[in-house]
């Protein structure tokens, strides 16, 4: 008979509930820290740091946290790293990659 009825306390009880797990929700839970980008990319942090003052790799958060996605393009920028780009040819490509007749052409041309 009472399972439809609730009471103003069992409410508050529900709501009080809600607002604690809503409390503890990050959005940005699987995002990557720097090392963990590196670990997954192959960056060092000294290049990560590069590419970021370059803003060929930024973070996505205020704490700087990167988009797991971005592990990808990190190794991309780590090949070109070693194969002896340097950061001006790296971001002179990101800019006219999609210009090419064939952008999805890896590793690109130099």
């Amino acid at each position: 008979m009472l399972e439809d009825k609730t009471t103003p306390h069992m409410q508050r009880l529900a709501i009080e509930q809600y607002l604690r797990e809503w409390q503890d929700y990050d959005p940005y839970e699987g995002y990557l820290t720097a090392d963990e980008l590196c670990q997954q990319s192959g960056l060092d942090l000294t290049g990560l740091s590069k590419l970021g003052e370059a803003r060929l790799l930024l973070p996505d958060t205020q704490d700087g946290r990167y988009r797991p996605k971005l592990a990808g393009w990190g190794k991309k920028l780590a090949y070109l790293l070693q194969e002896g780009w340097g950061i001006e040819e790296i971001k002179a490509w990101s800019k006219a990659r999609w210009k090419m007749e064939n952008p999805g052409q890896w590793p690109p041309v130099r």
